[in-house]
């Protein structure tokens, strides 16, 4: 189980460890040295897995890797709040982005016809 921080990390210490020393204890994001309070995020955030139109193009175990160490990374906790807000705008954007696009697509589809004929 993941949670914040990395000292409350279950069974995942050597994974942990291993990050750490693969950064040579550096923030992945900002170069900095890694504070006690730095967490694990991952590289490409989960939504765009999910969400990306490639995910219908990858075989299942393609998609597994996202989940793994591969994709995993140690930053430092005020990082990770400003990657996590920029991510969260973007999903917003892509929701506000499909909604507008369904409705638009429901618009056409039902339609109605002009009420009078300008002939």
């Amino acid at each position: 189980m993941l949670r914040r921080g990395l000292e409350a990390v279950d069974g995942a210490s050597d994974h942990v460890r291993h990050l750490r020393r693969l950064q040579n204890y550096r923030c992945a994001l900002t170069g900095a040295r890694l504070a006690k309070d730095a967490e694990i995020d991952h590289r490409v955030p989960l939504f765009q897995v999910w969400r990306g139109g490639e995910r219908a193009e990858r075989a299942w175990p393609a998609v597994l890797i996202y989940w793994g160490v591969p994709n995993l990374q140690v930053i430092n906790r005020s990082a990770h709040v400003e990657k996590c807000g920029l991510e969260s705008a973007s999903r917003a954007r892509l929701r506000q982005a499909e909604s507008a696009e369904r409705n638009a697509d429901f618009a056409a589809s039902h339609a109605l016809p002009p009420l009078c004929d300008s002939t």
